[in-house]
């Protein structure tokens, strides 16, 4: 989420506490004029008021400024008063990447391949269609705007600038930038050499040009695209995790000035929405013919209308992950007897663990699969081992703790997994470094263990009986030979960094990524547009992290469509490389996924997965023929529903051409829960994860008209028209339930299939609560909500508690401190809150409007990468005149409130509300305060 720069939320973060508010703070705005010399005037009224230009935007698609002002008051008042803005967004810094990265200390920092054609495996969906096309994206331009890249990488060409494969770019902000304005430091040169010891280098941005075009001679495979040339706009620091959006805003017009054919952005801010700066830019560079590929987001499992921008502009390409279809491992070494077994083993960061010596290796429990193995205490010395524990029963942490209390060195995890790849937890919190095998090997080990015992114990007995016999003659006991026999009765166990490709588990062969964040958005645009692998990918890393590594994330999904936008440009015919155009064809000729429920008919939801997998041969070779338009069909909800609607098959054969209609339904999805005992404010909860609701007949029902038999004859060179009905499953879903109805409409000919994705909703999207009437919902939302935050920033006024609130400024130290807050969590995504403030009954004017009260998400259960558990907002009894808030400009001048009684009304629009209805918010009003103002 992004906060306004005058306002500190409220929070409550490794014991901070927030309960002032500096007005000396920094403002900043980006800017919107209509013209060049409107900007020059605006420069020269303010620049001598504390403005400082950070920078201007003279292009076709934006002509304006970002500004930042020393005193955020003066900033808002010359915002609103100036009549030649066209629009204005505040400026925040929270463009975050989106792939989070694990670090741990106790990984290997390099691999060797198991064989040559392990990279290649763990790779094959770079080329999966090099053989059927003749262009390898030559000739094709993409730039990336990221944290740079490190283009000494032999992979990415060694080089920068003409005749290097990365030829364009520039560094907007240095590596010592912070977030502050004073710490940018720009310069031609976009290189990611970040210090060792950075503490947010990541790597991202190289990870990702190695997907699109890398040439790797050494391990012998390639991206996507790898005759494509890169462009390279870097808008990260090394040691500061997030870019400002006026940054952004101007790599992507340097990006579209350069010439780029294609812009990929791996990165975004909270969503849902069309109308932030990002999403409204991407828009326009699509507008102009340049392809926008965006990141969706890897939230997930918090629910449905989370799809971040840019990737919820309209016209920008959205995409998802899927799982990738072989694996990470490495090798763990077992040393038995003069026997050596290898054992491959996974890591959650897909690293090779780091204990470079052999160990003893040994098992916790006495019987396999022991349902609570370690789970209690260790009553034994396990000093210097890896210890060999089952899955489940307890927490895996618990288990790794209490081997770490017995003195263990590591831990070997044998999962419930057989005759399959094993599956991992996510245990960044583990205090011991973890592996994970299957259960087929944990049962080898385990077994290898247990017959060594016995011979050993057996070898004890027979030891016993024959030193009694020696006692009995007066012989002496060997001690130094049972202690080396002891020793050559032990099983040893290696951690190798010897990579190899694992076949990934039927469950996640042609699978969603369960972190792929879903659509619609909150207007009910079906989002994502496209999926493509981005789990467990391989590819270049900087130097400084050992030039190759593992991620996962949507991040490495998006630059997989974007070298397939490059592939199909390079491969077809010019008049056919508009976006709209390569957006139809990618997204006709699309495979959806396997379907996540086996035993039902029903595939995946097109809100999870768009129109499907990217597949550029298919798409190429399906263009040849035919294709429908639109690509997309959004069915909107039961209000704006329309039950008809009408495509557009294109015939580009000559001869004419028959193609099959027909109908295949998704499973229908379950995006909030709904309480038959409560109030409709109270009742309704998004579901994380959604729900995928899998009983047969509870899908849509279409009806193709205009065809015969559903086959319809399209003459050479020619169009048809079919008409399509929809009926909603109305029997199965009452109004209230809002579930999300899809699915896809299959055209087909003999050879070659094309699909259009739709999606619609059963009710009413303006009957959805917008604000949650909870208490402590989750441990990151710990108040009631909605509620009046006190200042010391750790507790809400009661219901029936008049609280005091004393607001108070000193001019030396610029602090004005004392004044509520107001604490807001959203069920549903709201296109404005409006906050009142009461006196006595009456409305005495609106708490000035700030950008993040517009266009806002919804909040999720727990903080995620670029979405919260609820939204605050500090008040300073300031107001402006009632209603002035809801203009998308005002000149109103802000006033200050006297000491008395007050509350404050929070107003919230519902999706698809009109302003000037009452009954089109969701409204609450808080307990009576007292305030008084020095």
């Amino acid at each position: 989420m992004k906060y306004s720069l005058i306002n500190i939320p409220f929070v409550l973060l490794s014991s901070l506490l927030f309960s002032l508010v500096k007005a000396s703070q920094h403002a900043g705005y980006i800017v919107e004029f209509n013209s060049l010399s409107k900007v020059s005037s605006f420069i020269d009224k303010n620049v001598n008021q504390g403005m400082t230009v950070r920078y201007t935007y003279d292009s076709d698609l934006f002509m304006g400024i970002a500004v930042d002002f020393e005193d955020p008051k003066l900033a808002k008042r010359v915002i609103d008063s100036d009549s030649s803005i066209l629009r204005s967004w505040s400026i925040h810094n929270r463009v975050n990447m989106h792939a989070p990265i694990p670090r741990r200390r106790d990984l290997k920092t390099s691999f060797i391949p198991q064989n040559k054609d392990t990279i290649r495996l763990l790779t094959e969906a770079n080329y999966k269609f090099n053989k059927e096309l003749e262009s390898n994206g030559s000739g094709i331009k993409i730039g990336i705007i990221d944290t740079g890249v490190d283009y000494t990488h032999p992979a990415l060409g060694g080089c920068f600038g003409k005749g290097c494969k990365i030829r364009y770019g520039y560094d907007l902000v240095g590596n010592d930038f912070d977030g502050s304005l004073s710490s940018i430091k720009e310069g031609d040169d976009p290189i990611d050499n970040c210090p060792i010891n950075s503490t947010s280098a990541t790597g991202h941005g190289t990870f990702v040009a190695g997907i699109i075009a890398a040439e790797d001679k050494e391990y012998n495979w390639t991206g996507v695209a790898p005759g494509a040339t890169l462009g390279v706009w870097k808008v990260y620091g090394c040691n500061n995790p997030s870019s400002p959006n006026d940054v952004v805003l101007k790599a992507m017009e340097m990006a579209y000035k350069a010439g780029m054919d294609i812009i990929n952005l791996s990165s975004g801010v909270r969503g849902a929405w069309d109308e932030e700066v990002l999403s409204v830019m991407a828009d326009r560079l699509v507008s102009k013919g340049v392809h926008v590929v965006a990141a969706s987001g890897n939230i997930g499992l918090n629910g449905i209308f989370l799809t971040a921008s840019p990737a919820s502009g309209k016209d920008v390409i959205a995409v998802g992950s899927t799982m990738n279809n072989y694996v990470p491992g490495f090798i763990l070494k077992i040393y038995s007897k003069g026997n050596e077994i290898d054992i491959p083993y996974r890591t959650f960061v897909n690293g090779a663990l780091s204990l470079h010596d052999k160990l003893p290796i040994l098992a916790t429990s006495e019987t396999l699969n022991q349902k609570e193995d370690a789970c209690k205490e260790l009553h034994k010395n396990y000093n210097d081992s890896i210890l060999l524990i089952h899955q489940g029963g307890c927490d895996s942490l618990k288990k790794i703790k209490h081997a770490k209390d017995a003195g263990a060195k590591a831990v070997v995890l044998y999962t419930n997994d057989r005759n399959v790849t094993a599956g991992f937890e996510l245990l960044p919190t583990a205090n011991l470094p973890v592996a994970f095998i299957n259960n087929n090997d944990g049962e080898l080990i385990f077994n290898v263990l247990k017959k060594l015992s016995k011979r050993h114990n057996d070898r004890k007995d027979k030891d016993k009986e024959e030193n009694e016999d020696k006692e009995d003659g007066n012989g002496k006991d060997g001690a130094n030979d049972e202690i080396n026999d002891e020793l050559s009765n032990t099983t040893m166990a290696l951690f190798t960094n010897v990579l190899t490709a694992l076949r990934a588990s039927e469950n996640d062969l042609d699978k969603m990524a369960s972190f792929s964040s879903l659509g619609p958005t909150n207007e009910l645009d079906l989002k994502p547009e496209l999926v493509a692998v981005g789990a467990n990918i391989f590819s270049t890393l900087p130097t400084y992290q050992t030039s190759y590594g593992f991620r996962s994330g949507t991040s490495f999904s998006a630059p997989y469509v974007s070298g397939s936008i490059a592939l199909v440009l390079s491969n077809i015919k010019t008049d056919h490389s508009s976006p709209d155009l390569i957006k139809h064809m990618l997204m006709n000729f699309a495979e959806q996924v396997k379907k996540p429920i086996s035993d039902i008919e029903y595939g995946d939801s097109p809100i999870r997965q768009g129109a499907g997998v990217v597949d550029v041969a298919q798409a190429i070779k399906g263009f040849e023929q035919f294709h429908v338009s639109p690509a997309k069909l959004n069915l909107n909800d039961s209000a704006y529903f329309k039950s008809d609607h009408e495509l557009t098959i294109f015939n580009h054969g000559s001869n004419h051409v028959s193609i099959q209609v027909a109908h295949l339904p998704s499973l229908t999805v379950t995006g909030y829960s709904v309480s038959a005992n409560l109030s409709q404010e109270q009742g309704y909860t998004p579901v994380e994860p959604v729900g995928l609701y899998d009983v047969n007949g509870s899908v849509a029902n279409v009806i193709f008209r205009s065809t015969k038999n559903n086959v319809i004859t399209i003459p050479g060179r020619q169009t048809a028209k079919v008409h399509v009905h929809f009926e909603p499953p109305n029997n199965e879903f009452s109004a209230t339930s809002h579930v999300l109805y899809n699915g896809y409409l299959s055209f087909s000919t003999a050879t070659t299939k094309a699909s259009v994705p739709y999606a619609g909703m059963i009710g009413n999207m303006r009957d959805l609560p917008i604000l949650d009437r909870s208490t402590k919902p989750s441990p990151a939302a710990p108040f009631e909500f909605p509620s009046i935050g006190l200042p010391s920033g750790n507790s809400t006024l009661d219901r029936d508690q008049i609280g005091h609130f004393h607001i108070h400024y000193d001019s030396r130290s610029h602090i004005v401190a004392g004044g509520p807050y107001v604490l807001v969590r959203l069920l549903t995504g709201t296109a404005i809150i409006q906050i009142q403030i009461v006196q006595d009954g009456q409305v005495v004017g609106d708490m000035p409007m700030t950008e993040d009260r517009r266009w806002v998400m919804r909040n999720t259960l727990q903080v995620t990468e670029y979405s919260t558990a609820y939204y605050s907002w500090y008040w300073a009894g300031d107001y402006v005149p009632k209603d002035s808030s809801l203009e998308p400009e005002t000149t109103a001048e802000k006033k200050q409130v006297k000491s008395g009684n007050y509350q404050l009304k929070v107003r919230a629009l519902r999706v698809f509300g009109y302003p000037e209805k009452e009954e089109d918010w969701d409204e609450w009003t808080s307990p009576r305060f007292k305030l008084d103002i020095d």
